[in-house]
């Protein structure tokens, strides 16, 4: 089976997400455009702007796009949400979440001919809609209020909620889709401290649960399925490479779209496939490695001694506590997150003072901006480097800002579409989420290369 590809973006946003798909091709997904829907957290006088996430549609056949945010935000100075739009049924039902004020975390919502309905699942802080077919049935994720690191799934059938386990009883529970028979896809795994290791996909009909894995895969996530009882998921083979799936019955489709990697999300009854693309865009992360030392007022401490509540001192010299400490290890395989290493003195004198090892992503504070350590290669004093096991750790505050790391200014952890990643991404606290850059971020251009050309002529002693 061979498959055609084209590239979506709504118009003029600085990226946009497709998450479903209906019978009438009509797709569903979110975008993000910095220059407007600009709303703000907590009360006046210390809010901070931020780009905003709204809903969109998009008619394949006529060519059209539409958008829609969820009209109601606590605390909002302007009137919008951020709104994540994740499923869409044949008969133009729309589901998703919705932030809907600082001290909460996500609402699920619904939307039919223009009516916008709230779901909150068991009092949950964290309630996330999924998926949803033509009788209205829907599925997503609650975090509950006794156990709000670990996410249950739940499938709501009128006004009956059944909570989705996984067969261990040990892990947590993704629903991602459901179809117009009711059968409900999405993937399971172990422990919270092993997430993205031994994920089992599976399917949920009529009270049954199903192991769904992958032949030869150690990891497999199942995304959608549509109204024929096609699925769609990916899965990560034995040599820990990335792939997209179709399964129709007992055959399964490999579809990546390039050498990065596919990510299926939906599909309709018609065969027309869903997804993003760009696998190192998608899957980095800004981290430092474990044993970098962090400045604090009780002097340098190695970032995997930190716990939630300590204080770490920022560039200007205050002390703010870490909210959240994330982390993960990447494969030996996995090349996008090998470490780059910046060399003592590679800034300056003791600038850092001894080596640096940090994610590619993880920003350095220079001039006012802040740069990708893996934009400012330049083979000599900064380098990517292998490493046969290294975990990356990131530090995260109520807010962005800028810490010392080996005495180097770099960022603190800013929480995007890539939370997923860390291992313990489920104690993220949402409360907390979104946050407004510290500085501009800088990946080309004249400054970013005056900086490169720098370094180019310092020599590290």
């Amino acid at each position: 089976m061979s498959y055609s590809y084209s590239s979506l973006t709504y118009p003029n946003s600085s990226y946009s997400i497709i998450t479903g798909i209906n019978d009438y091709n009509i797709i569903v997904g979110y975008y993000v455009n910095p220059t407007s829907n600009v709303i703000v957290f907590g009360a006046s006088t210390n809010a901070s702007p931020i780009a905003s996430p709204g809903g969109f549609t998009y008619d394949i056949n006529a060519g059209t796009f539409s958008s829609f945010s969820v009209p109601y935000l606590s605390y909002a100075v302007t009137p919008t949400t951020i709104t994540y739009a994740e499923g869409i049924s044949k008969n133009g039902e729309i589901v998703g979440y919705y932030y809907n004020n600082y001290d909460r975390g996500s609402d699920g919502f619904t939307l039919i001919n223009g009516t916008y309905n709230t779901v909150i699942i068991n009092g949950a802080i964290n309630t996330r809609i999924y998926g949803v077919n033509d009788s209205g049935q829907f599925v997503g994720t609650y975090a509950d209020t006794t156990n709000q690191s670990t996410p249950n799934s739940f499938l709501q059938l009128g006004a009956t909620t059944i909570t989705l386990s996984d067969p261990d009883s040990n892990g947590y529970t993704i629903a991602t889709g459901i179809n117009n028979g009711g059968e409900v896809v999405g993937y399971y795994g172990g422990s919270i401290a092993k997430h993205d290791h031994n994920l089992h996909g599976f399917t949920y009909l009529g009270g049954t649960f199903t192991t769904v894995d992958v032949p030869g895969a150690v990891i497999t996530k199942l995304t959608g399925i549509s109204n024929n009882g096609d699925i769609t998921g990916n899965y990560t083979d034995s040599a820990l490479n990335l792939h997209g799936v179709v399964i129709s019955g007992n055959q399964y489709t490999t579809i990546d779209a390039s050498t990065s990697g596919f990510y299926p999300s939906g599909v309709n009854s018609s065969g027309t496939i869903i997804g993003d693309t760009g696998f190192g865009t998608a899957s980095s992360v800004a981290c430092f490695a474990k044993g970098t030392r962090i400045l604090t007022d009780r002097g340098e401490i190695a970032v995997e001694l930190f716990a939630v509540g300590d204080a770490v001192t920022t560039v200007d010299g205050q002390t703010s506590t870490i909210t959240w400490l994330g982390f993960f290890r990447p494969s030996p395989n996995d090349w996008e997150n090998r470490p780059v290493c910046v060399r003592a003195h590679s800034f300056g004198h003791n600038l850092p003072h001894r080596d640096l090892f940090l994610s590619p992503e993880h920003a350095i504070f220079i001039d006012g901006m802040l740069a990708p350590a893996q934009f400012l290669v330049t083979g000599d004093s900064i380098d990517r480097v292998a490493m046969d096991d290294v975990v990356y750790y990131h530090v995260m505050l109520d807010h962005h800002d800028v810490i010392l790391a080996e005495g180097l200014p770099v960022e603190t952890y800013l929480p995007d579409d890539n939370f997923e990643r860390f291992d313990n991404w489920t104690a993220l606290p949402v409360r907390d989420l979104p946050m407004t850059p510290c500085a501009p971020r800088i990946t080309q251009g004249s400054r970013l290369q005056a900086v490169i050309d720098q370094l180019s002529t310092r020599v590290c002693v």
